[in-house]
């Protein structure tokens, strides 16, 4: 047997069997022509390969990124930003998300828990809630609430309490 014939055996044994196959077809076929037939029988036989999922860019979260530019919007200064996306903080917002998908009621209940001194610091232990206060299971449905019941509440009067907020903040900068 040639070298070339020995190297292919060696690569993949499922060849030997087509290169008995083509030799005993014709004898008298020379190595390259054989080497070529059995390669292109062998690949003809082979299931097509699974095509990759290229590797695109990463899908950038941008609801997280949003609530993160809300919360910085709302709270005022002394209260904790946010700053990096840990998994802890995406799953919460995910479970969170799950139960309240539309941004706007989340801005509602950012601006409700600002409007309680208490949870802004002005409490015995100067204790300040964060994003992770609003974030948990127990609370965050009770600011979504909040939100809603004083929007409502100021959208028959003035267009929203919360509208007249985000009036008064646009004027002082």
């Amino acid at each position: 047997m040639s070298k070339s014939k020995s190297v292919l055996i060696r690569m993949d044994p499922g060849l030997k069997g087509l290169i008995q196959a083509a030799v005993a077809s014709d004898p008298e076929l020379d190595e390259s022509k054989l080497c070529r037939r059995v390669l292109r029988d062998y690949f003809e036989s082979q299931p097509a390969p699974k095509k990759k999922k290229k590797a695109g860019p990463k899908k950038k979260d941008t609801f997280m990124d949003d609530i993160f530019a809300l919360w910085g919007e709302i709270m005022p200064p002394g209260i904790t930003r946010p700053k990096t996306k840990t998994a802890k903080r995406k799953a919460l917002i995910a479970s969170r998300r799950s139960e309240e998908g539309d941004l706007l009621r989340w801005e509602w209940a950012m601006r409700a828990l600002r409007l309680s001194p208490w949870h802004m610091g002005n409490n015995d232990r100067r204790w300040k809630a964060d994003l992770e206060f609003l974030l948990q299971p127990s609370q965050f449905g009770t600011w979504i609430d909040a939100g809603v019941q004083i929007e409502n509440a100021g959208a028959a009067r003035d267009g929203g309490l919360f509208a007249k907020m985000m009036r008064e903040e646009r004027a002082e900068r």
